[in-house]
C-alpha cells in the first residue's frame, strides 16, 4: 500500500494523521484481546482465557452494540459498508473474490 493510500485510509475513518490513528490504535489494543473483560487481564484463571468464555464476551458485545444501535444507524453503516470501494473491502496483496 503506498503513502497517499495510507494517508487516504487514516482520512477515511475521521483521524487528521497517522500519529492520531497509531495513537488511538494503542489506546484501545487491549479492547481486542480475549482478556480486555477480564478485572485483571494479568491474572486470568489458570494462565487462560477459555474459548467458551471469549465467545461468551463477544456475544456480548454484539448484543450491547446491537441495542444501542437506531434502525436507521444500522440501516446507514451496513449500506456504507456494501458501497464501500473495493480498494476497502479486500487486500492489496491478493486478489480476494466477491460475491455477486
Amino acid at each position: 500500500m503506498s503513502k497517499a493510500t495510507a494517508a487516504r485510509l487514516i482520512r477515511s475513518l475521521g483521524y487528521a494523521t497517522y500519529p492520531d490513528a497509531k495513537r488511538q490504535i494503542r489506546a484501545d489494543q487491549h479492547g481486542g484481546s480475549p482478556r480486555a473483560g477480564l478485572e485483571d487481564p494479568d491474572r486470568a484463571p489458570s494462565g487462560k482465557v477459555s474459548l467458551s468464555s471469549t465467545v461468551q464476551m463477544d456475544l456480548d458485545n454484539i448484543r450491547t452494540t446491537a441495542e444501542s444501535l437506531s434502525e436507521a444507524t444500522l440501516s446507514e453503516v451496513s449500506q456504507a459498508i456494501v458501497g464501500a470501494p473495493d480498494c476497502c473491502r479486500r487486500s492489496s496483496r491478493r486478489r480476494v473474490p466477491q460475491e455477486r
